[in-house]
């Protein structure tokens, strides 16, 4: 594939990175799974047994994705018995995990390339995405984008002297 990516030595390792390996991991044990979806940026897994179409169209969809997505797919027992068989997930990473919305994502649709990406797409962005490098031609294609830039303050509790209908200059 062409590179189209920044002209900086990190974007360029980035880049060779991922298409110095396959684009979807084979994982042969529930420890591979598991360290696999430790990244932070969304996993999508396979868990195959008997669908060879679904397999093949995944690696289809993971072949033209590989700059944006994490891909695994995996036949391993324990995994399918733990996950269930024949099927894709999305893995959320943990730190965009939250109340609103559930942390895995499940394919149900049929073995085409186009539907898979699609549904990745969907599933990794969640209802209000977070932009990156990686996800942000998928956000500017799916939905308009309005970009706020604040501090954001994690403590717990309010500071004093703002409240609803103020603004901090």
């Amino acid at each position: 594939a062409p590179y189209e990516g920044q002209r900086t030595a990190r974007d360029i390792v980035k880049f060779m990175k991922k298409h110095s390996t396959p684009s979807s991991t084979e994982l042969n044990s529930v420890e591979e799974l598991e360290q696999f979806l430790t990244a932070d940026e969304p996993c999508v897994v396979a868990f195959h047994k008997d669908d060879d179409r679904l397999l093949a169209a995944f690696k289809k969809s993971a072949d033209v994705n590989r700059d944006s997505f994490h891909f695994a797919f995996t036949s391993h027992p324990a995994a399918l018995a733990k996950y269930g068989e024949d099927k894709l997930v999305v893995f959320q990473p943990k730190k965009l995990q939250n109340k609103f919305e559930e942390a895995t994502a499940t394919y149900s649709g049929d073995a085409r390339p186009a539907d898979i990406t699609q549904f990745v797409v969907d599933a990794a962005l969640g209802k209000v995405g977070v932009m990156t490098e990686d996800t942000r031609a998928f956000i500017m294609k799916k939905r308009p984008v309005l970009t706020v830039y604040f501090d954001l303050s994690l403590k717990v509790g309010l500071t004093p002297g703002v409240g609803k209908g103020t603004v901090r200059e």
